[in-house]
């Protein structure tokens, strides 16, 4: 699943094809079962029909040309901070701007980046390579040996779908290998095993998809081989949800481990011990625990239900550890991290000397380190590592696990980019080198960041940031924007707030972030209490913030609008149809909104364990009670929602966005929709598609949210 979470969920690669309705005992989805056609003639003039009202409606508006420049202005920067990475000790960073908007892979010495030094060179050149090829390719990022860190695989995708082409490429000679590995459009997943071979969770063959439309078999290919010529490892049944290989470098060895995907949340794993014989060799851990990291032969694991072995039992969210020699005879396993009532294991990630836990207490992030000292884990080497302080967050950009060089970063709402630098692996006390902070992008000098609780339905405190002027004047009248998430133990975590605070912000507005249950933030059972028929919870969550900000008196229903994509889109759409009373503006970005048919929609199988069944009864109950879709009611007075999505999104398949519209129209309820033909799940294929993308959302808001004069 490691590669499924990290794509959040995908789909099968699709032609213009037809997914009629099955559902017989859902006649609602039957009689707008043509919306799921991917581009009909029939929705395509659904859509161009659409898209010209919301254009006439919000590009006309004044203030659109005003907030689309100030949100091009920010992303496409030059003085913006590149996110870097290691490889083969030097720096690399994927860049766009305004002159570069498909982007282009660029390197610099750590010395000259140490230095301020602005001498990036060049490595790979998209949108040079788009032009040659007139492909609408879109950076899916690269895949590299780890041994040399020179040989890639470059993932380039057409219009932003989640199914790329791979196709090898020397970052030395800086060009595509002639006859090296390629493989055509799919959603395989690969790795390198070792300069002349590659692992490969074959996606190309629809006979040899799992159900949830991801890869079902493993194989092994040489350099050189046809691709039908590949030797198989081992496959995962039918009704899994996929199967996938990764690695993980430890002390100058590469370990090797194949997962096969039970469901969203549980797998079976296993440790390749030898590829010509494929041996695999089971790990015994729960199917529902995850493999953190591999350091000093030690496997890592956190683990999300409680965990009994050997007369211990362990809760969710302890970090624990066994020696890989062990892994067919495991014996109690070593506690590395034990979760509290507010602080819970992020990620982990490690230099030469050092292993970094990533955790959040109460929503802010702290960076702990740890390392293995006589046959021990011991916390704290640096003593008192890096913790978090003004609501804001420390992270690690980029680390080389050759050596102990690593960047570290910190930013909250209202501070940019913070970069530091340290190569103190072996000694006792973390020295910090600053390095360089990202510009500002707009003026928070009068700006204050809040963290209040507000209690939900069942008397949970739900917490949540809210970030407003200093003399904000509590009278109800501020316009507000509030985002939420909340799904597939997701945590949404404080960040610079470039675009809103510049569009929005700015402006004397109000911005919210509400941590409402279904995320991760406090742990595996912060998710677990609004997964699947528990559902519910996590709508409640987000109710009881938008009721709290009403009774501050910071905002009142009518200036109060909500945002969400993805999961997100399905939060707001429920919001829009149960409480359409407390808010005054929705935008629902990429959404889910039929819960009855979403497990027959592409790859919605695999999110069967985050939502439920629809095909269990009891189940189907439940979805039934919340789904979008199926709860509009004509004689009830909706905000007038905007629906965005992209023909090209290969993960929620735009019908969901399609027929919420159509059905909002036939009930006679007013709403805006835009779908972009391109940009995949994203929305926008390029940055200049994302600005106006987003300059389109703000000007909704700003219609909707802004006292009237």
């Amino acid at each position: 699943m490691k590669n499924i979470i990290a794509l959040f969920f995908c789909a099968l690669v699709f032609n213009s094809c037809s997914l009629k309705s099955n559902s017989p005992n859902d006649p609602l989805s039957k009689n707008l079962d043509y919306l799921e056609e991917i581009e009909s003639p029939q929705v395509k003039r659904f859509a161009e029909v659409e898209n010209v009202l919301s254009i006439a409606r919000l590009k006309t508006d004044p203030l659109f040309s005003v907030i689309e420049k100030e949100i091009t202005d920010v992303v496409t920067a030059k003085d913006k901070l590149p996110m870097i990475m290691f490889l083969k000790h030097n720096l690399y960073q994927f860049w766009q701007d305004q002159d570069h908007v498909r982007g282009q892979f660029k390197t610099i010495s750590l010395a000259d980046y140490n230095a301020q030094k602005n001498n990036w060179q060049v490595a790979f050149d998209l949108d040079v390579i788009a032009k040659a090829e007139n492909k609408n390719w879109v950076w899916k990022g690269m895949n590299c040996f780890k041994k040399n860190e020179t040989m890639c695989l470059v993932f380039l995708s057409n219009g932003g779908k989640d199914a790329v082409v791979a196709r090898e490429y020397d970052l030395e000679k800086r060009e595509f290998v002639k006859d090296g590995f390629s493989f055509p459009e799919s959603k395989s997943q690969f790795e390198w095993y070792d300069e002349n071979t590659l692992l490969w969770a074959d996606a190309t063959n629809p006979d040899k998809l799992t159900t949830s439309g991801y890869p079902q078999t493993l194989k092994f290919i040489k350099r050189g081989q046809k691709l039908d010529d590949a030797t198989f490892i081992t496959d995962a049944p039918k009704d899994y949800v996929s199967i996938d290989s990764w690695v993980v470098a430890d002390q100058d060895k590469l370990h090797f481990l194949v997962s096969k995907s039970i469901s969203f949340y549980e797998n079976e794993l296993f440790y390749l011990a030898d590829l010509n014989s494929q041996k695999l060799v089971k790990i015994p851990i729960p199917i529902d625990a995850e493999v953190r990291s591999i350091y000093k032969d030690h496997l890592l694991y956190s683990i999300k239900s409680d965990y009994a072995i050997n007369g211990k039992t362990y809760p969710p969210g302890t970090l624990l550890s066994f020696p890989l020699f062990a892994l067919q005879n495991m014996q109690t396993p070593e506690v590395v991290f034990v979760p509290s009532a507010t602080e819970f294991l992020q990620s982990t990630t490690k230099s030469k000397d050092q292993l970094w836990l990533s955790t959040l207490n109460d929503v802010k992030r702290s960076l702990i380190p740890l390392d293995r000292v006589d046959n021990h884990w011991v916390l704290g080497k640096f003593k008192h590592g890096l913790k978090n302080h003004n609501n804001g967050n420390w992270s690690i950009t980029a680390i080389d696990s050759d050596s102990n060089q690593t960047f570290f970063n910190y930013t909250d709402f209202l501070t940019p980019v913070q970069v530091y630098y340290s190569n103190d692996g072996e000694k006792s006390a973390l020295n910090l080198k600053a390095i360089q902070t990202a510009p500002e992008r707009f003026n928070a000098k009068n700006l204050t960041i809040e963290q209040f609780k507000a209690k939900s339905k069942d008397g949970t405190l739900v917490p949540y940031f809210v970030v407003h002027a200093k003399n904000i004047k509590l009278n109800g009248k501020n316009p507000t924007l509030q985002y939420g998430y909340g799904g597939f133990e997701a945590s949404m975590t404080p960040y610079y707030l470039g675009v809103p605070g510049k569009v929005w912000l700015s402006r004397g507005n109000v911005y919210v972030l509400a941590n409402i249950r279904g995320g991760g933030e406090y742990g595996p059972n912060w998710h677990k209490s609004a997964q699947g028929v528990l559902r519910q919870k996590s709508f409640d969550d987000f109710i009881a913030v938008s009721e709290d900000l009403i009774k501050r008196k910071i905002t009142s229903p009518e200036h109060l609008g909500i945002m969400g994509g993805s999961n997100g889109g399905l939060l707001t759409s429920v919001m829009l149809t149960q409480r359409p009373d407390l808010f005054g503006a929705v935008v629902s970005e990429v959404p889910l909104t039929n819960m009855i048919r979403f497990n027959k929609l592409l790859a919605g199988a695999s999110w069967q364990g985050e939502y439920g069944n629809p095909d269990i009864p009891a189940e189907r109950e439940v979805l039934m009670k919340y789904s979008p879709l199926h709860n509009i009611k004509p004689n009830v007075k909706y905000p007038e929602a905007f629906y965005i999505t992209s023909t090209k999104d290969d993960r929620v398949h735009p019908a969901h966005a399609r027929q919420m519209v159509t059905r909002l129209k036939q009930m006679g309820h007013s709403v805006l929709y835009f779908e972009n033909i391109d940009g995949g799940h994203g929305r926008a294929a390029n940055l200049k598609e994302y600005a106006t993308m987003l300059g389109m959302e703000y000007t909704y808001l700003f219609q909707k949210l802004s006292p009237k004069k």
